[in-house]
């Protein structure tokens, strides 16, 4: 699925779940998942540990990518956004596999964002991400976008899962 169809096929958000950090984010996919599914899955996963690993991660190949091929700030800065994003892009999926069970982990995640396609997980997510960082601007309800961008990778799980 492109974007614009994944916006259009997802349902309008609204919660007032607390969506604070990892935990209470995962928490919150988890409730939607099952009502998205119509499934319970009541296992709880180490969120923290899997938001900690996946940002690390991204956040570092991210930085060295534009350490070695820019001396140039805004070079730099696009460089780091592009690293990251090739990275998080692989771990798209990873708290969606970890509410349902799914094992290994890492490695499904990685198996749904090719069965995605690269590019096209790539493009989306940036286009995601930036919906949801924009969001936060709004000062009167700053995680709105942030809400219906989970929900939004939530719906794109679902699809690419049941392909």
């Amino acid at each position: 699925m492109i974007v614009k169809q994944l916006f259009i096929a997802s349902n309008p958000v609204k919660s007032t779940y607390p969506l604070m950090g990892f935990k209470n984010g995962g928490l919150w996919m988890q409730k939607k998942l099952n009502e998205l599914t119509d499934e319970s899955f009541t296992r709880t996963p180490n969120f923290v540990f899997l938001g900690l690993v996946k940002y690390i991660f991204s956040i570092s190949i991210g930085l060295v990518i534009s350490f070695l091929y820019s001396s140039n700030l805004p070079l730099g800065i696009f460089l780091f956004i592009v690293g990251f994003y090739l990275i998080e892009v692989h771990f798209l999926f990873l708290f969606p596999l970890a509410i349902e069970g799914e094992r290994p982990l890492f490695y499904k995640s990685i198996l749904l964002t090719y069965k995605t396609g690269i590019v096209t997980a790539f493009f989306n997510t940036i286009f995601i991400a930036g919906f949801m960082l924009i969001g936060v601007l709004n000062f009167k309800k700053p995680l709105a976008n942030w809400y219906k961008g989970c929900y939004i990778i939530l719906f794109w799980y679902v699809d690419v899962r049941d392909r």
